[in-house]
């Protein structure tokens, strides 16, 4: 019930619907088709990844368990680098609005007077008008900080339960493999900034 009122009173202000608003960041370059492509390709791919990573385990064949999970992390990561780029806005659409109100709705019906079966706010409307107007108000901090605390919490629960940082954890050893070859040494670094000299006319 929240959502769709929240969804209606944004759409009635001018906000756009997300899929309007993924019009717009065609519109400025932000979002393109093969942003789109790329983005079903790299979850087929990862798919394909972590199928190679279960069966090296399996075999107990650690370089090509390393190999897997070292190209699942880079084919993950680029895929949360493209996402990022239609999260930020789209969470300001129609949809993104009426998400953020159901979910405040939800947790603030679950919020008790303690010792009691009284629930703190009666109804949605009065926990928003002690959102809005009682800055004195701790009750709603304390829930914005716990709610906080547990978004971070199942954001972290994600990376953790995925199959390459599992590997990465259980072998130690490897993941500072990686860690080595990722980070960049002096002569590396010399051999880039000659690279980089040379090309200049």
């Amino acid at each position: 019930m929240q959502y769709r009122i929240a969804y209606s009173r944004a759409l009635s202000v001018g906000i756009l619907p997300r899929d309007k608003m993924i019009e717009v960041l065609r519109s400025h370059d932000v979002w393109d088709e093969e942003l789109s492509k790329e983005l079903v390709s790299l979850t087929a791919t990862i798919a394909l990844k972590e199928n190679e990573l279960e069966a090296a385990e399996k075999r107990e064949n650690k370089n090509e368990a390393l190999k897997a999970a070292t190209e699942l992390a880079k084919e993950r990561g680029r895929m949360w680098e493209i996402m990022s780029i239609q999260a930020k806005p789209l969470s300001h659409s129609c949809e993104g609005y009426a998400e953020v109100v159901r979910a405040e709705a939800l947790l603030a019906s679950q919020i008790y007077v303690k010792g009691m079966p009284n629930r703190y706010w009666k109804s949605y409307k009065d926990y928003v008008l002690e959102r809005d107007d009682d800055i004195r108000a701790t009750v709603y901090t304390e829930m914005m900080e716990y709610q906080n605390n547990w978004l971070r919490g199942q954001r972290q629960e994600i990376m953790d339960e995925a199959p390459e940082q599992k590997f990465f954890v259980k072998n130690q050893a490897a993941a500072d493999v990686l860690k080595a070859a990722q980070k960049p040494t002096k002569k590396r670094a010399a051999k880039k900034k000659r690279k980089v000299s040379g090309s200049k006319t």
